[in-house]
């Protein structure tokens, strides 16, 4: 209770933290502990990957499509989903929905493929409708999954310029209708039924967010581009990938936005799902990949700002995306995210999350508190009268001749001591 109280007084005088000075920051071996542990929202994976297991205690798990997942053993999962192509299917698909689709081509808004292959259902046409509804829900009871992933969520596509002609001919057969409308009436179908819905950018027609239970916003913290450079990666000639990281007064932005949309239509959560390059070293005439694992970290806290969830994908080597920092609890927030002197954080029961985007100086802080667990470093942080203290340490990328942004998961060390 005493801890308590000093914690709220610290969340309500505004003082979190103060400045520390170097020779008070004493960092000890973290002895092995078990950490506070919940049970992470969601990740991806590949049905056919080598070795699943650091995916398995995820609450929710998009293994693949359902092609992917026939014939597979799920039982060792929580929540399997299934990716879906919300928006059509691709010509070398065959199952019976897409057969019967081709052979019905007033269920598509053109009876040909486009250029890349693609045919694209017309979601307004009833009996295309409950012929999808079925062979979802069929497939969902087949394979063992809860529900799907439904990537292209949304209408947009139809006001992109390639697309005018599938949007006029749609406009021809529904001149009163909306697409979106149709859509909505789909998802909301498929959760009547006891399907969980998880949808890629609903929020772009936001009426959509009644009939879905999770939507997922990608690349909107870091995405991976290729650069012009090939070379030698572990034996292979690669292109060499590179992160790049999103201004955050957009990511600041798009938290007012997800989190008033939220509180509008009460879906469950916003998924953040990110994309990060390897770390690269240099070893003789070839680069070593390594795990980005300060990227990692950036989007889980950045994330944890906004009171959203981020998952990082590393599409170079879905093993260097592992890590342990996902089953963390910081338990509940106790306030909104703070910020000062470029600096953000955010307080919770078991800790906080801190972000330095911009660091390039060693910062050492303290906060009064009966010490810490710096979760990135594994080291034990020790209280000295009543504070302590922790640094920020600015991180230099060699391989790119550039600054990663800090970011860094506290626990405190009463709640790891007396859990």
């Amino acid at each position: 209770m005493k801890y308590f109280i000093l914690l709220v007084a610290c969340i309500l005088f505004g003082a979190d933290f103060e400045p520390a000075t170097p020779a008070s920051y004493q960092p000890t071996k973290l002895q092995v502990l078990p950490l506070p542990s919940s049970t992470p929202l969601y990740a991806t994976a590949r049905i056919w990957d080598r070795d699943l297991t650091f995916v398995k205690p995820f609450e929710i798990i998009e293994l693949g499509g359902i092609a992917d997942l026939l014939g597979k053993d799920l039982r060792d999962f929580k929540k399997v989903v299934a990716y879906e192509w919300s928006a059509g299917f691709y010509k070398d698909e065959i199952n019976p929905l897409t057969t019967w689709a081709k052979k019905h081509p007033q269920a598509l808004l053109y009876d040909k493929p486009n250029k890349e292959g693609a045919y694209f259902y017309d979601m307004c046409n009833e009996v295309l409708m409950q012929k999808r509804f079925s062979y979802l829900l069929e497939q969902k009871r087949n394979l063992g999954i809860v529900g799907y992933f439904f990537d292209w969520a949304n209408e947009e596509f139809l006001h992109e310029k390639e697309f005018a002609k599938y949007q006029e001919r749609f406009k021809k057969k529904h001149s009163h209708g909306s697409y979106t409308k149709c859509l909505q009436r789909f998802f909301q179908k498929l959760r009547d039924a006891g399907l969980l819905v998880i949808t890629n950018q609903a929020y772009r027609n936001e009426n959509l967010l009644e009939s879905v239970d999770y939507d997922m916003c990608e690349s909107y913290m870091t995405q991976v581009d290729n650069t012009s450079a090939m070379t030698n990666i572990e034996g292979t000639l690669s292109l060499i990938p590179t992160t790049t990281f999103a201004p955050l007064d957009e990511v600041f932005d798009y938290f007012k936005t997800f989190s008033q949309l939220k509180k509008k239509y009460h879906f469950k959560q916003m998924i953040y799902l990110n994309y990060a390059a390897p770390i690269f070293e240099a070893k003789g005439d070839l680069l070593v990949a390594k795990k980005p694992r300060d990227i990692i970290y950036y989007n889980y806290a950045l994330a944890k700002l906004g009171g959203f969830y981020s998952y990082t994908e590393v599409p170079f080597n879905h093993e260097l995306e592992k890590d342990p920092l996902y089953f963390i609890d910081l338990g509940k927030p106790l306030e909104k995210m703070q910020q000062r002197d470029g600096i953000y954080w955010r307080l919770f029961q078991n800790g906080f999350v801190i972000v330095a985007p911009s660091l390039t100086k060693p910062l050492y802080l303290r906060i009064k508190v009966s010490g810490l667990i710096d979760v990135k470093e594994q080291i034990s942080l020790q209280a000295k009268d009543g504070w302590t203290a922790f640094a920020l340490k600015p991180i230099y990328y060699n391989f790119e001749n550039r600054y990663l942004p800090q970011a860094k998961v506290f626990l405190y060390a009463d709640k790891v001591l007396h859990k």
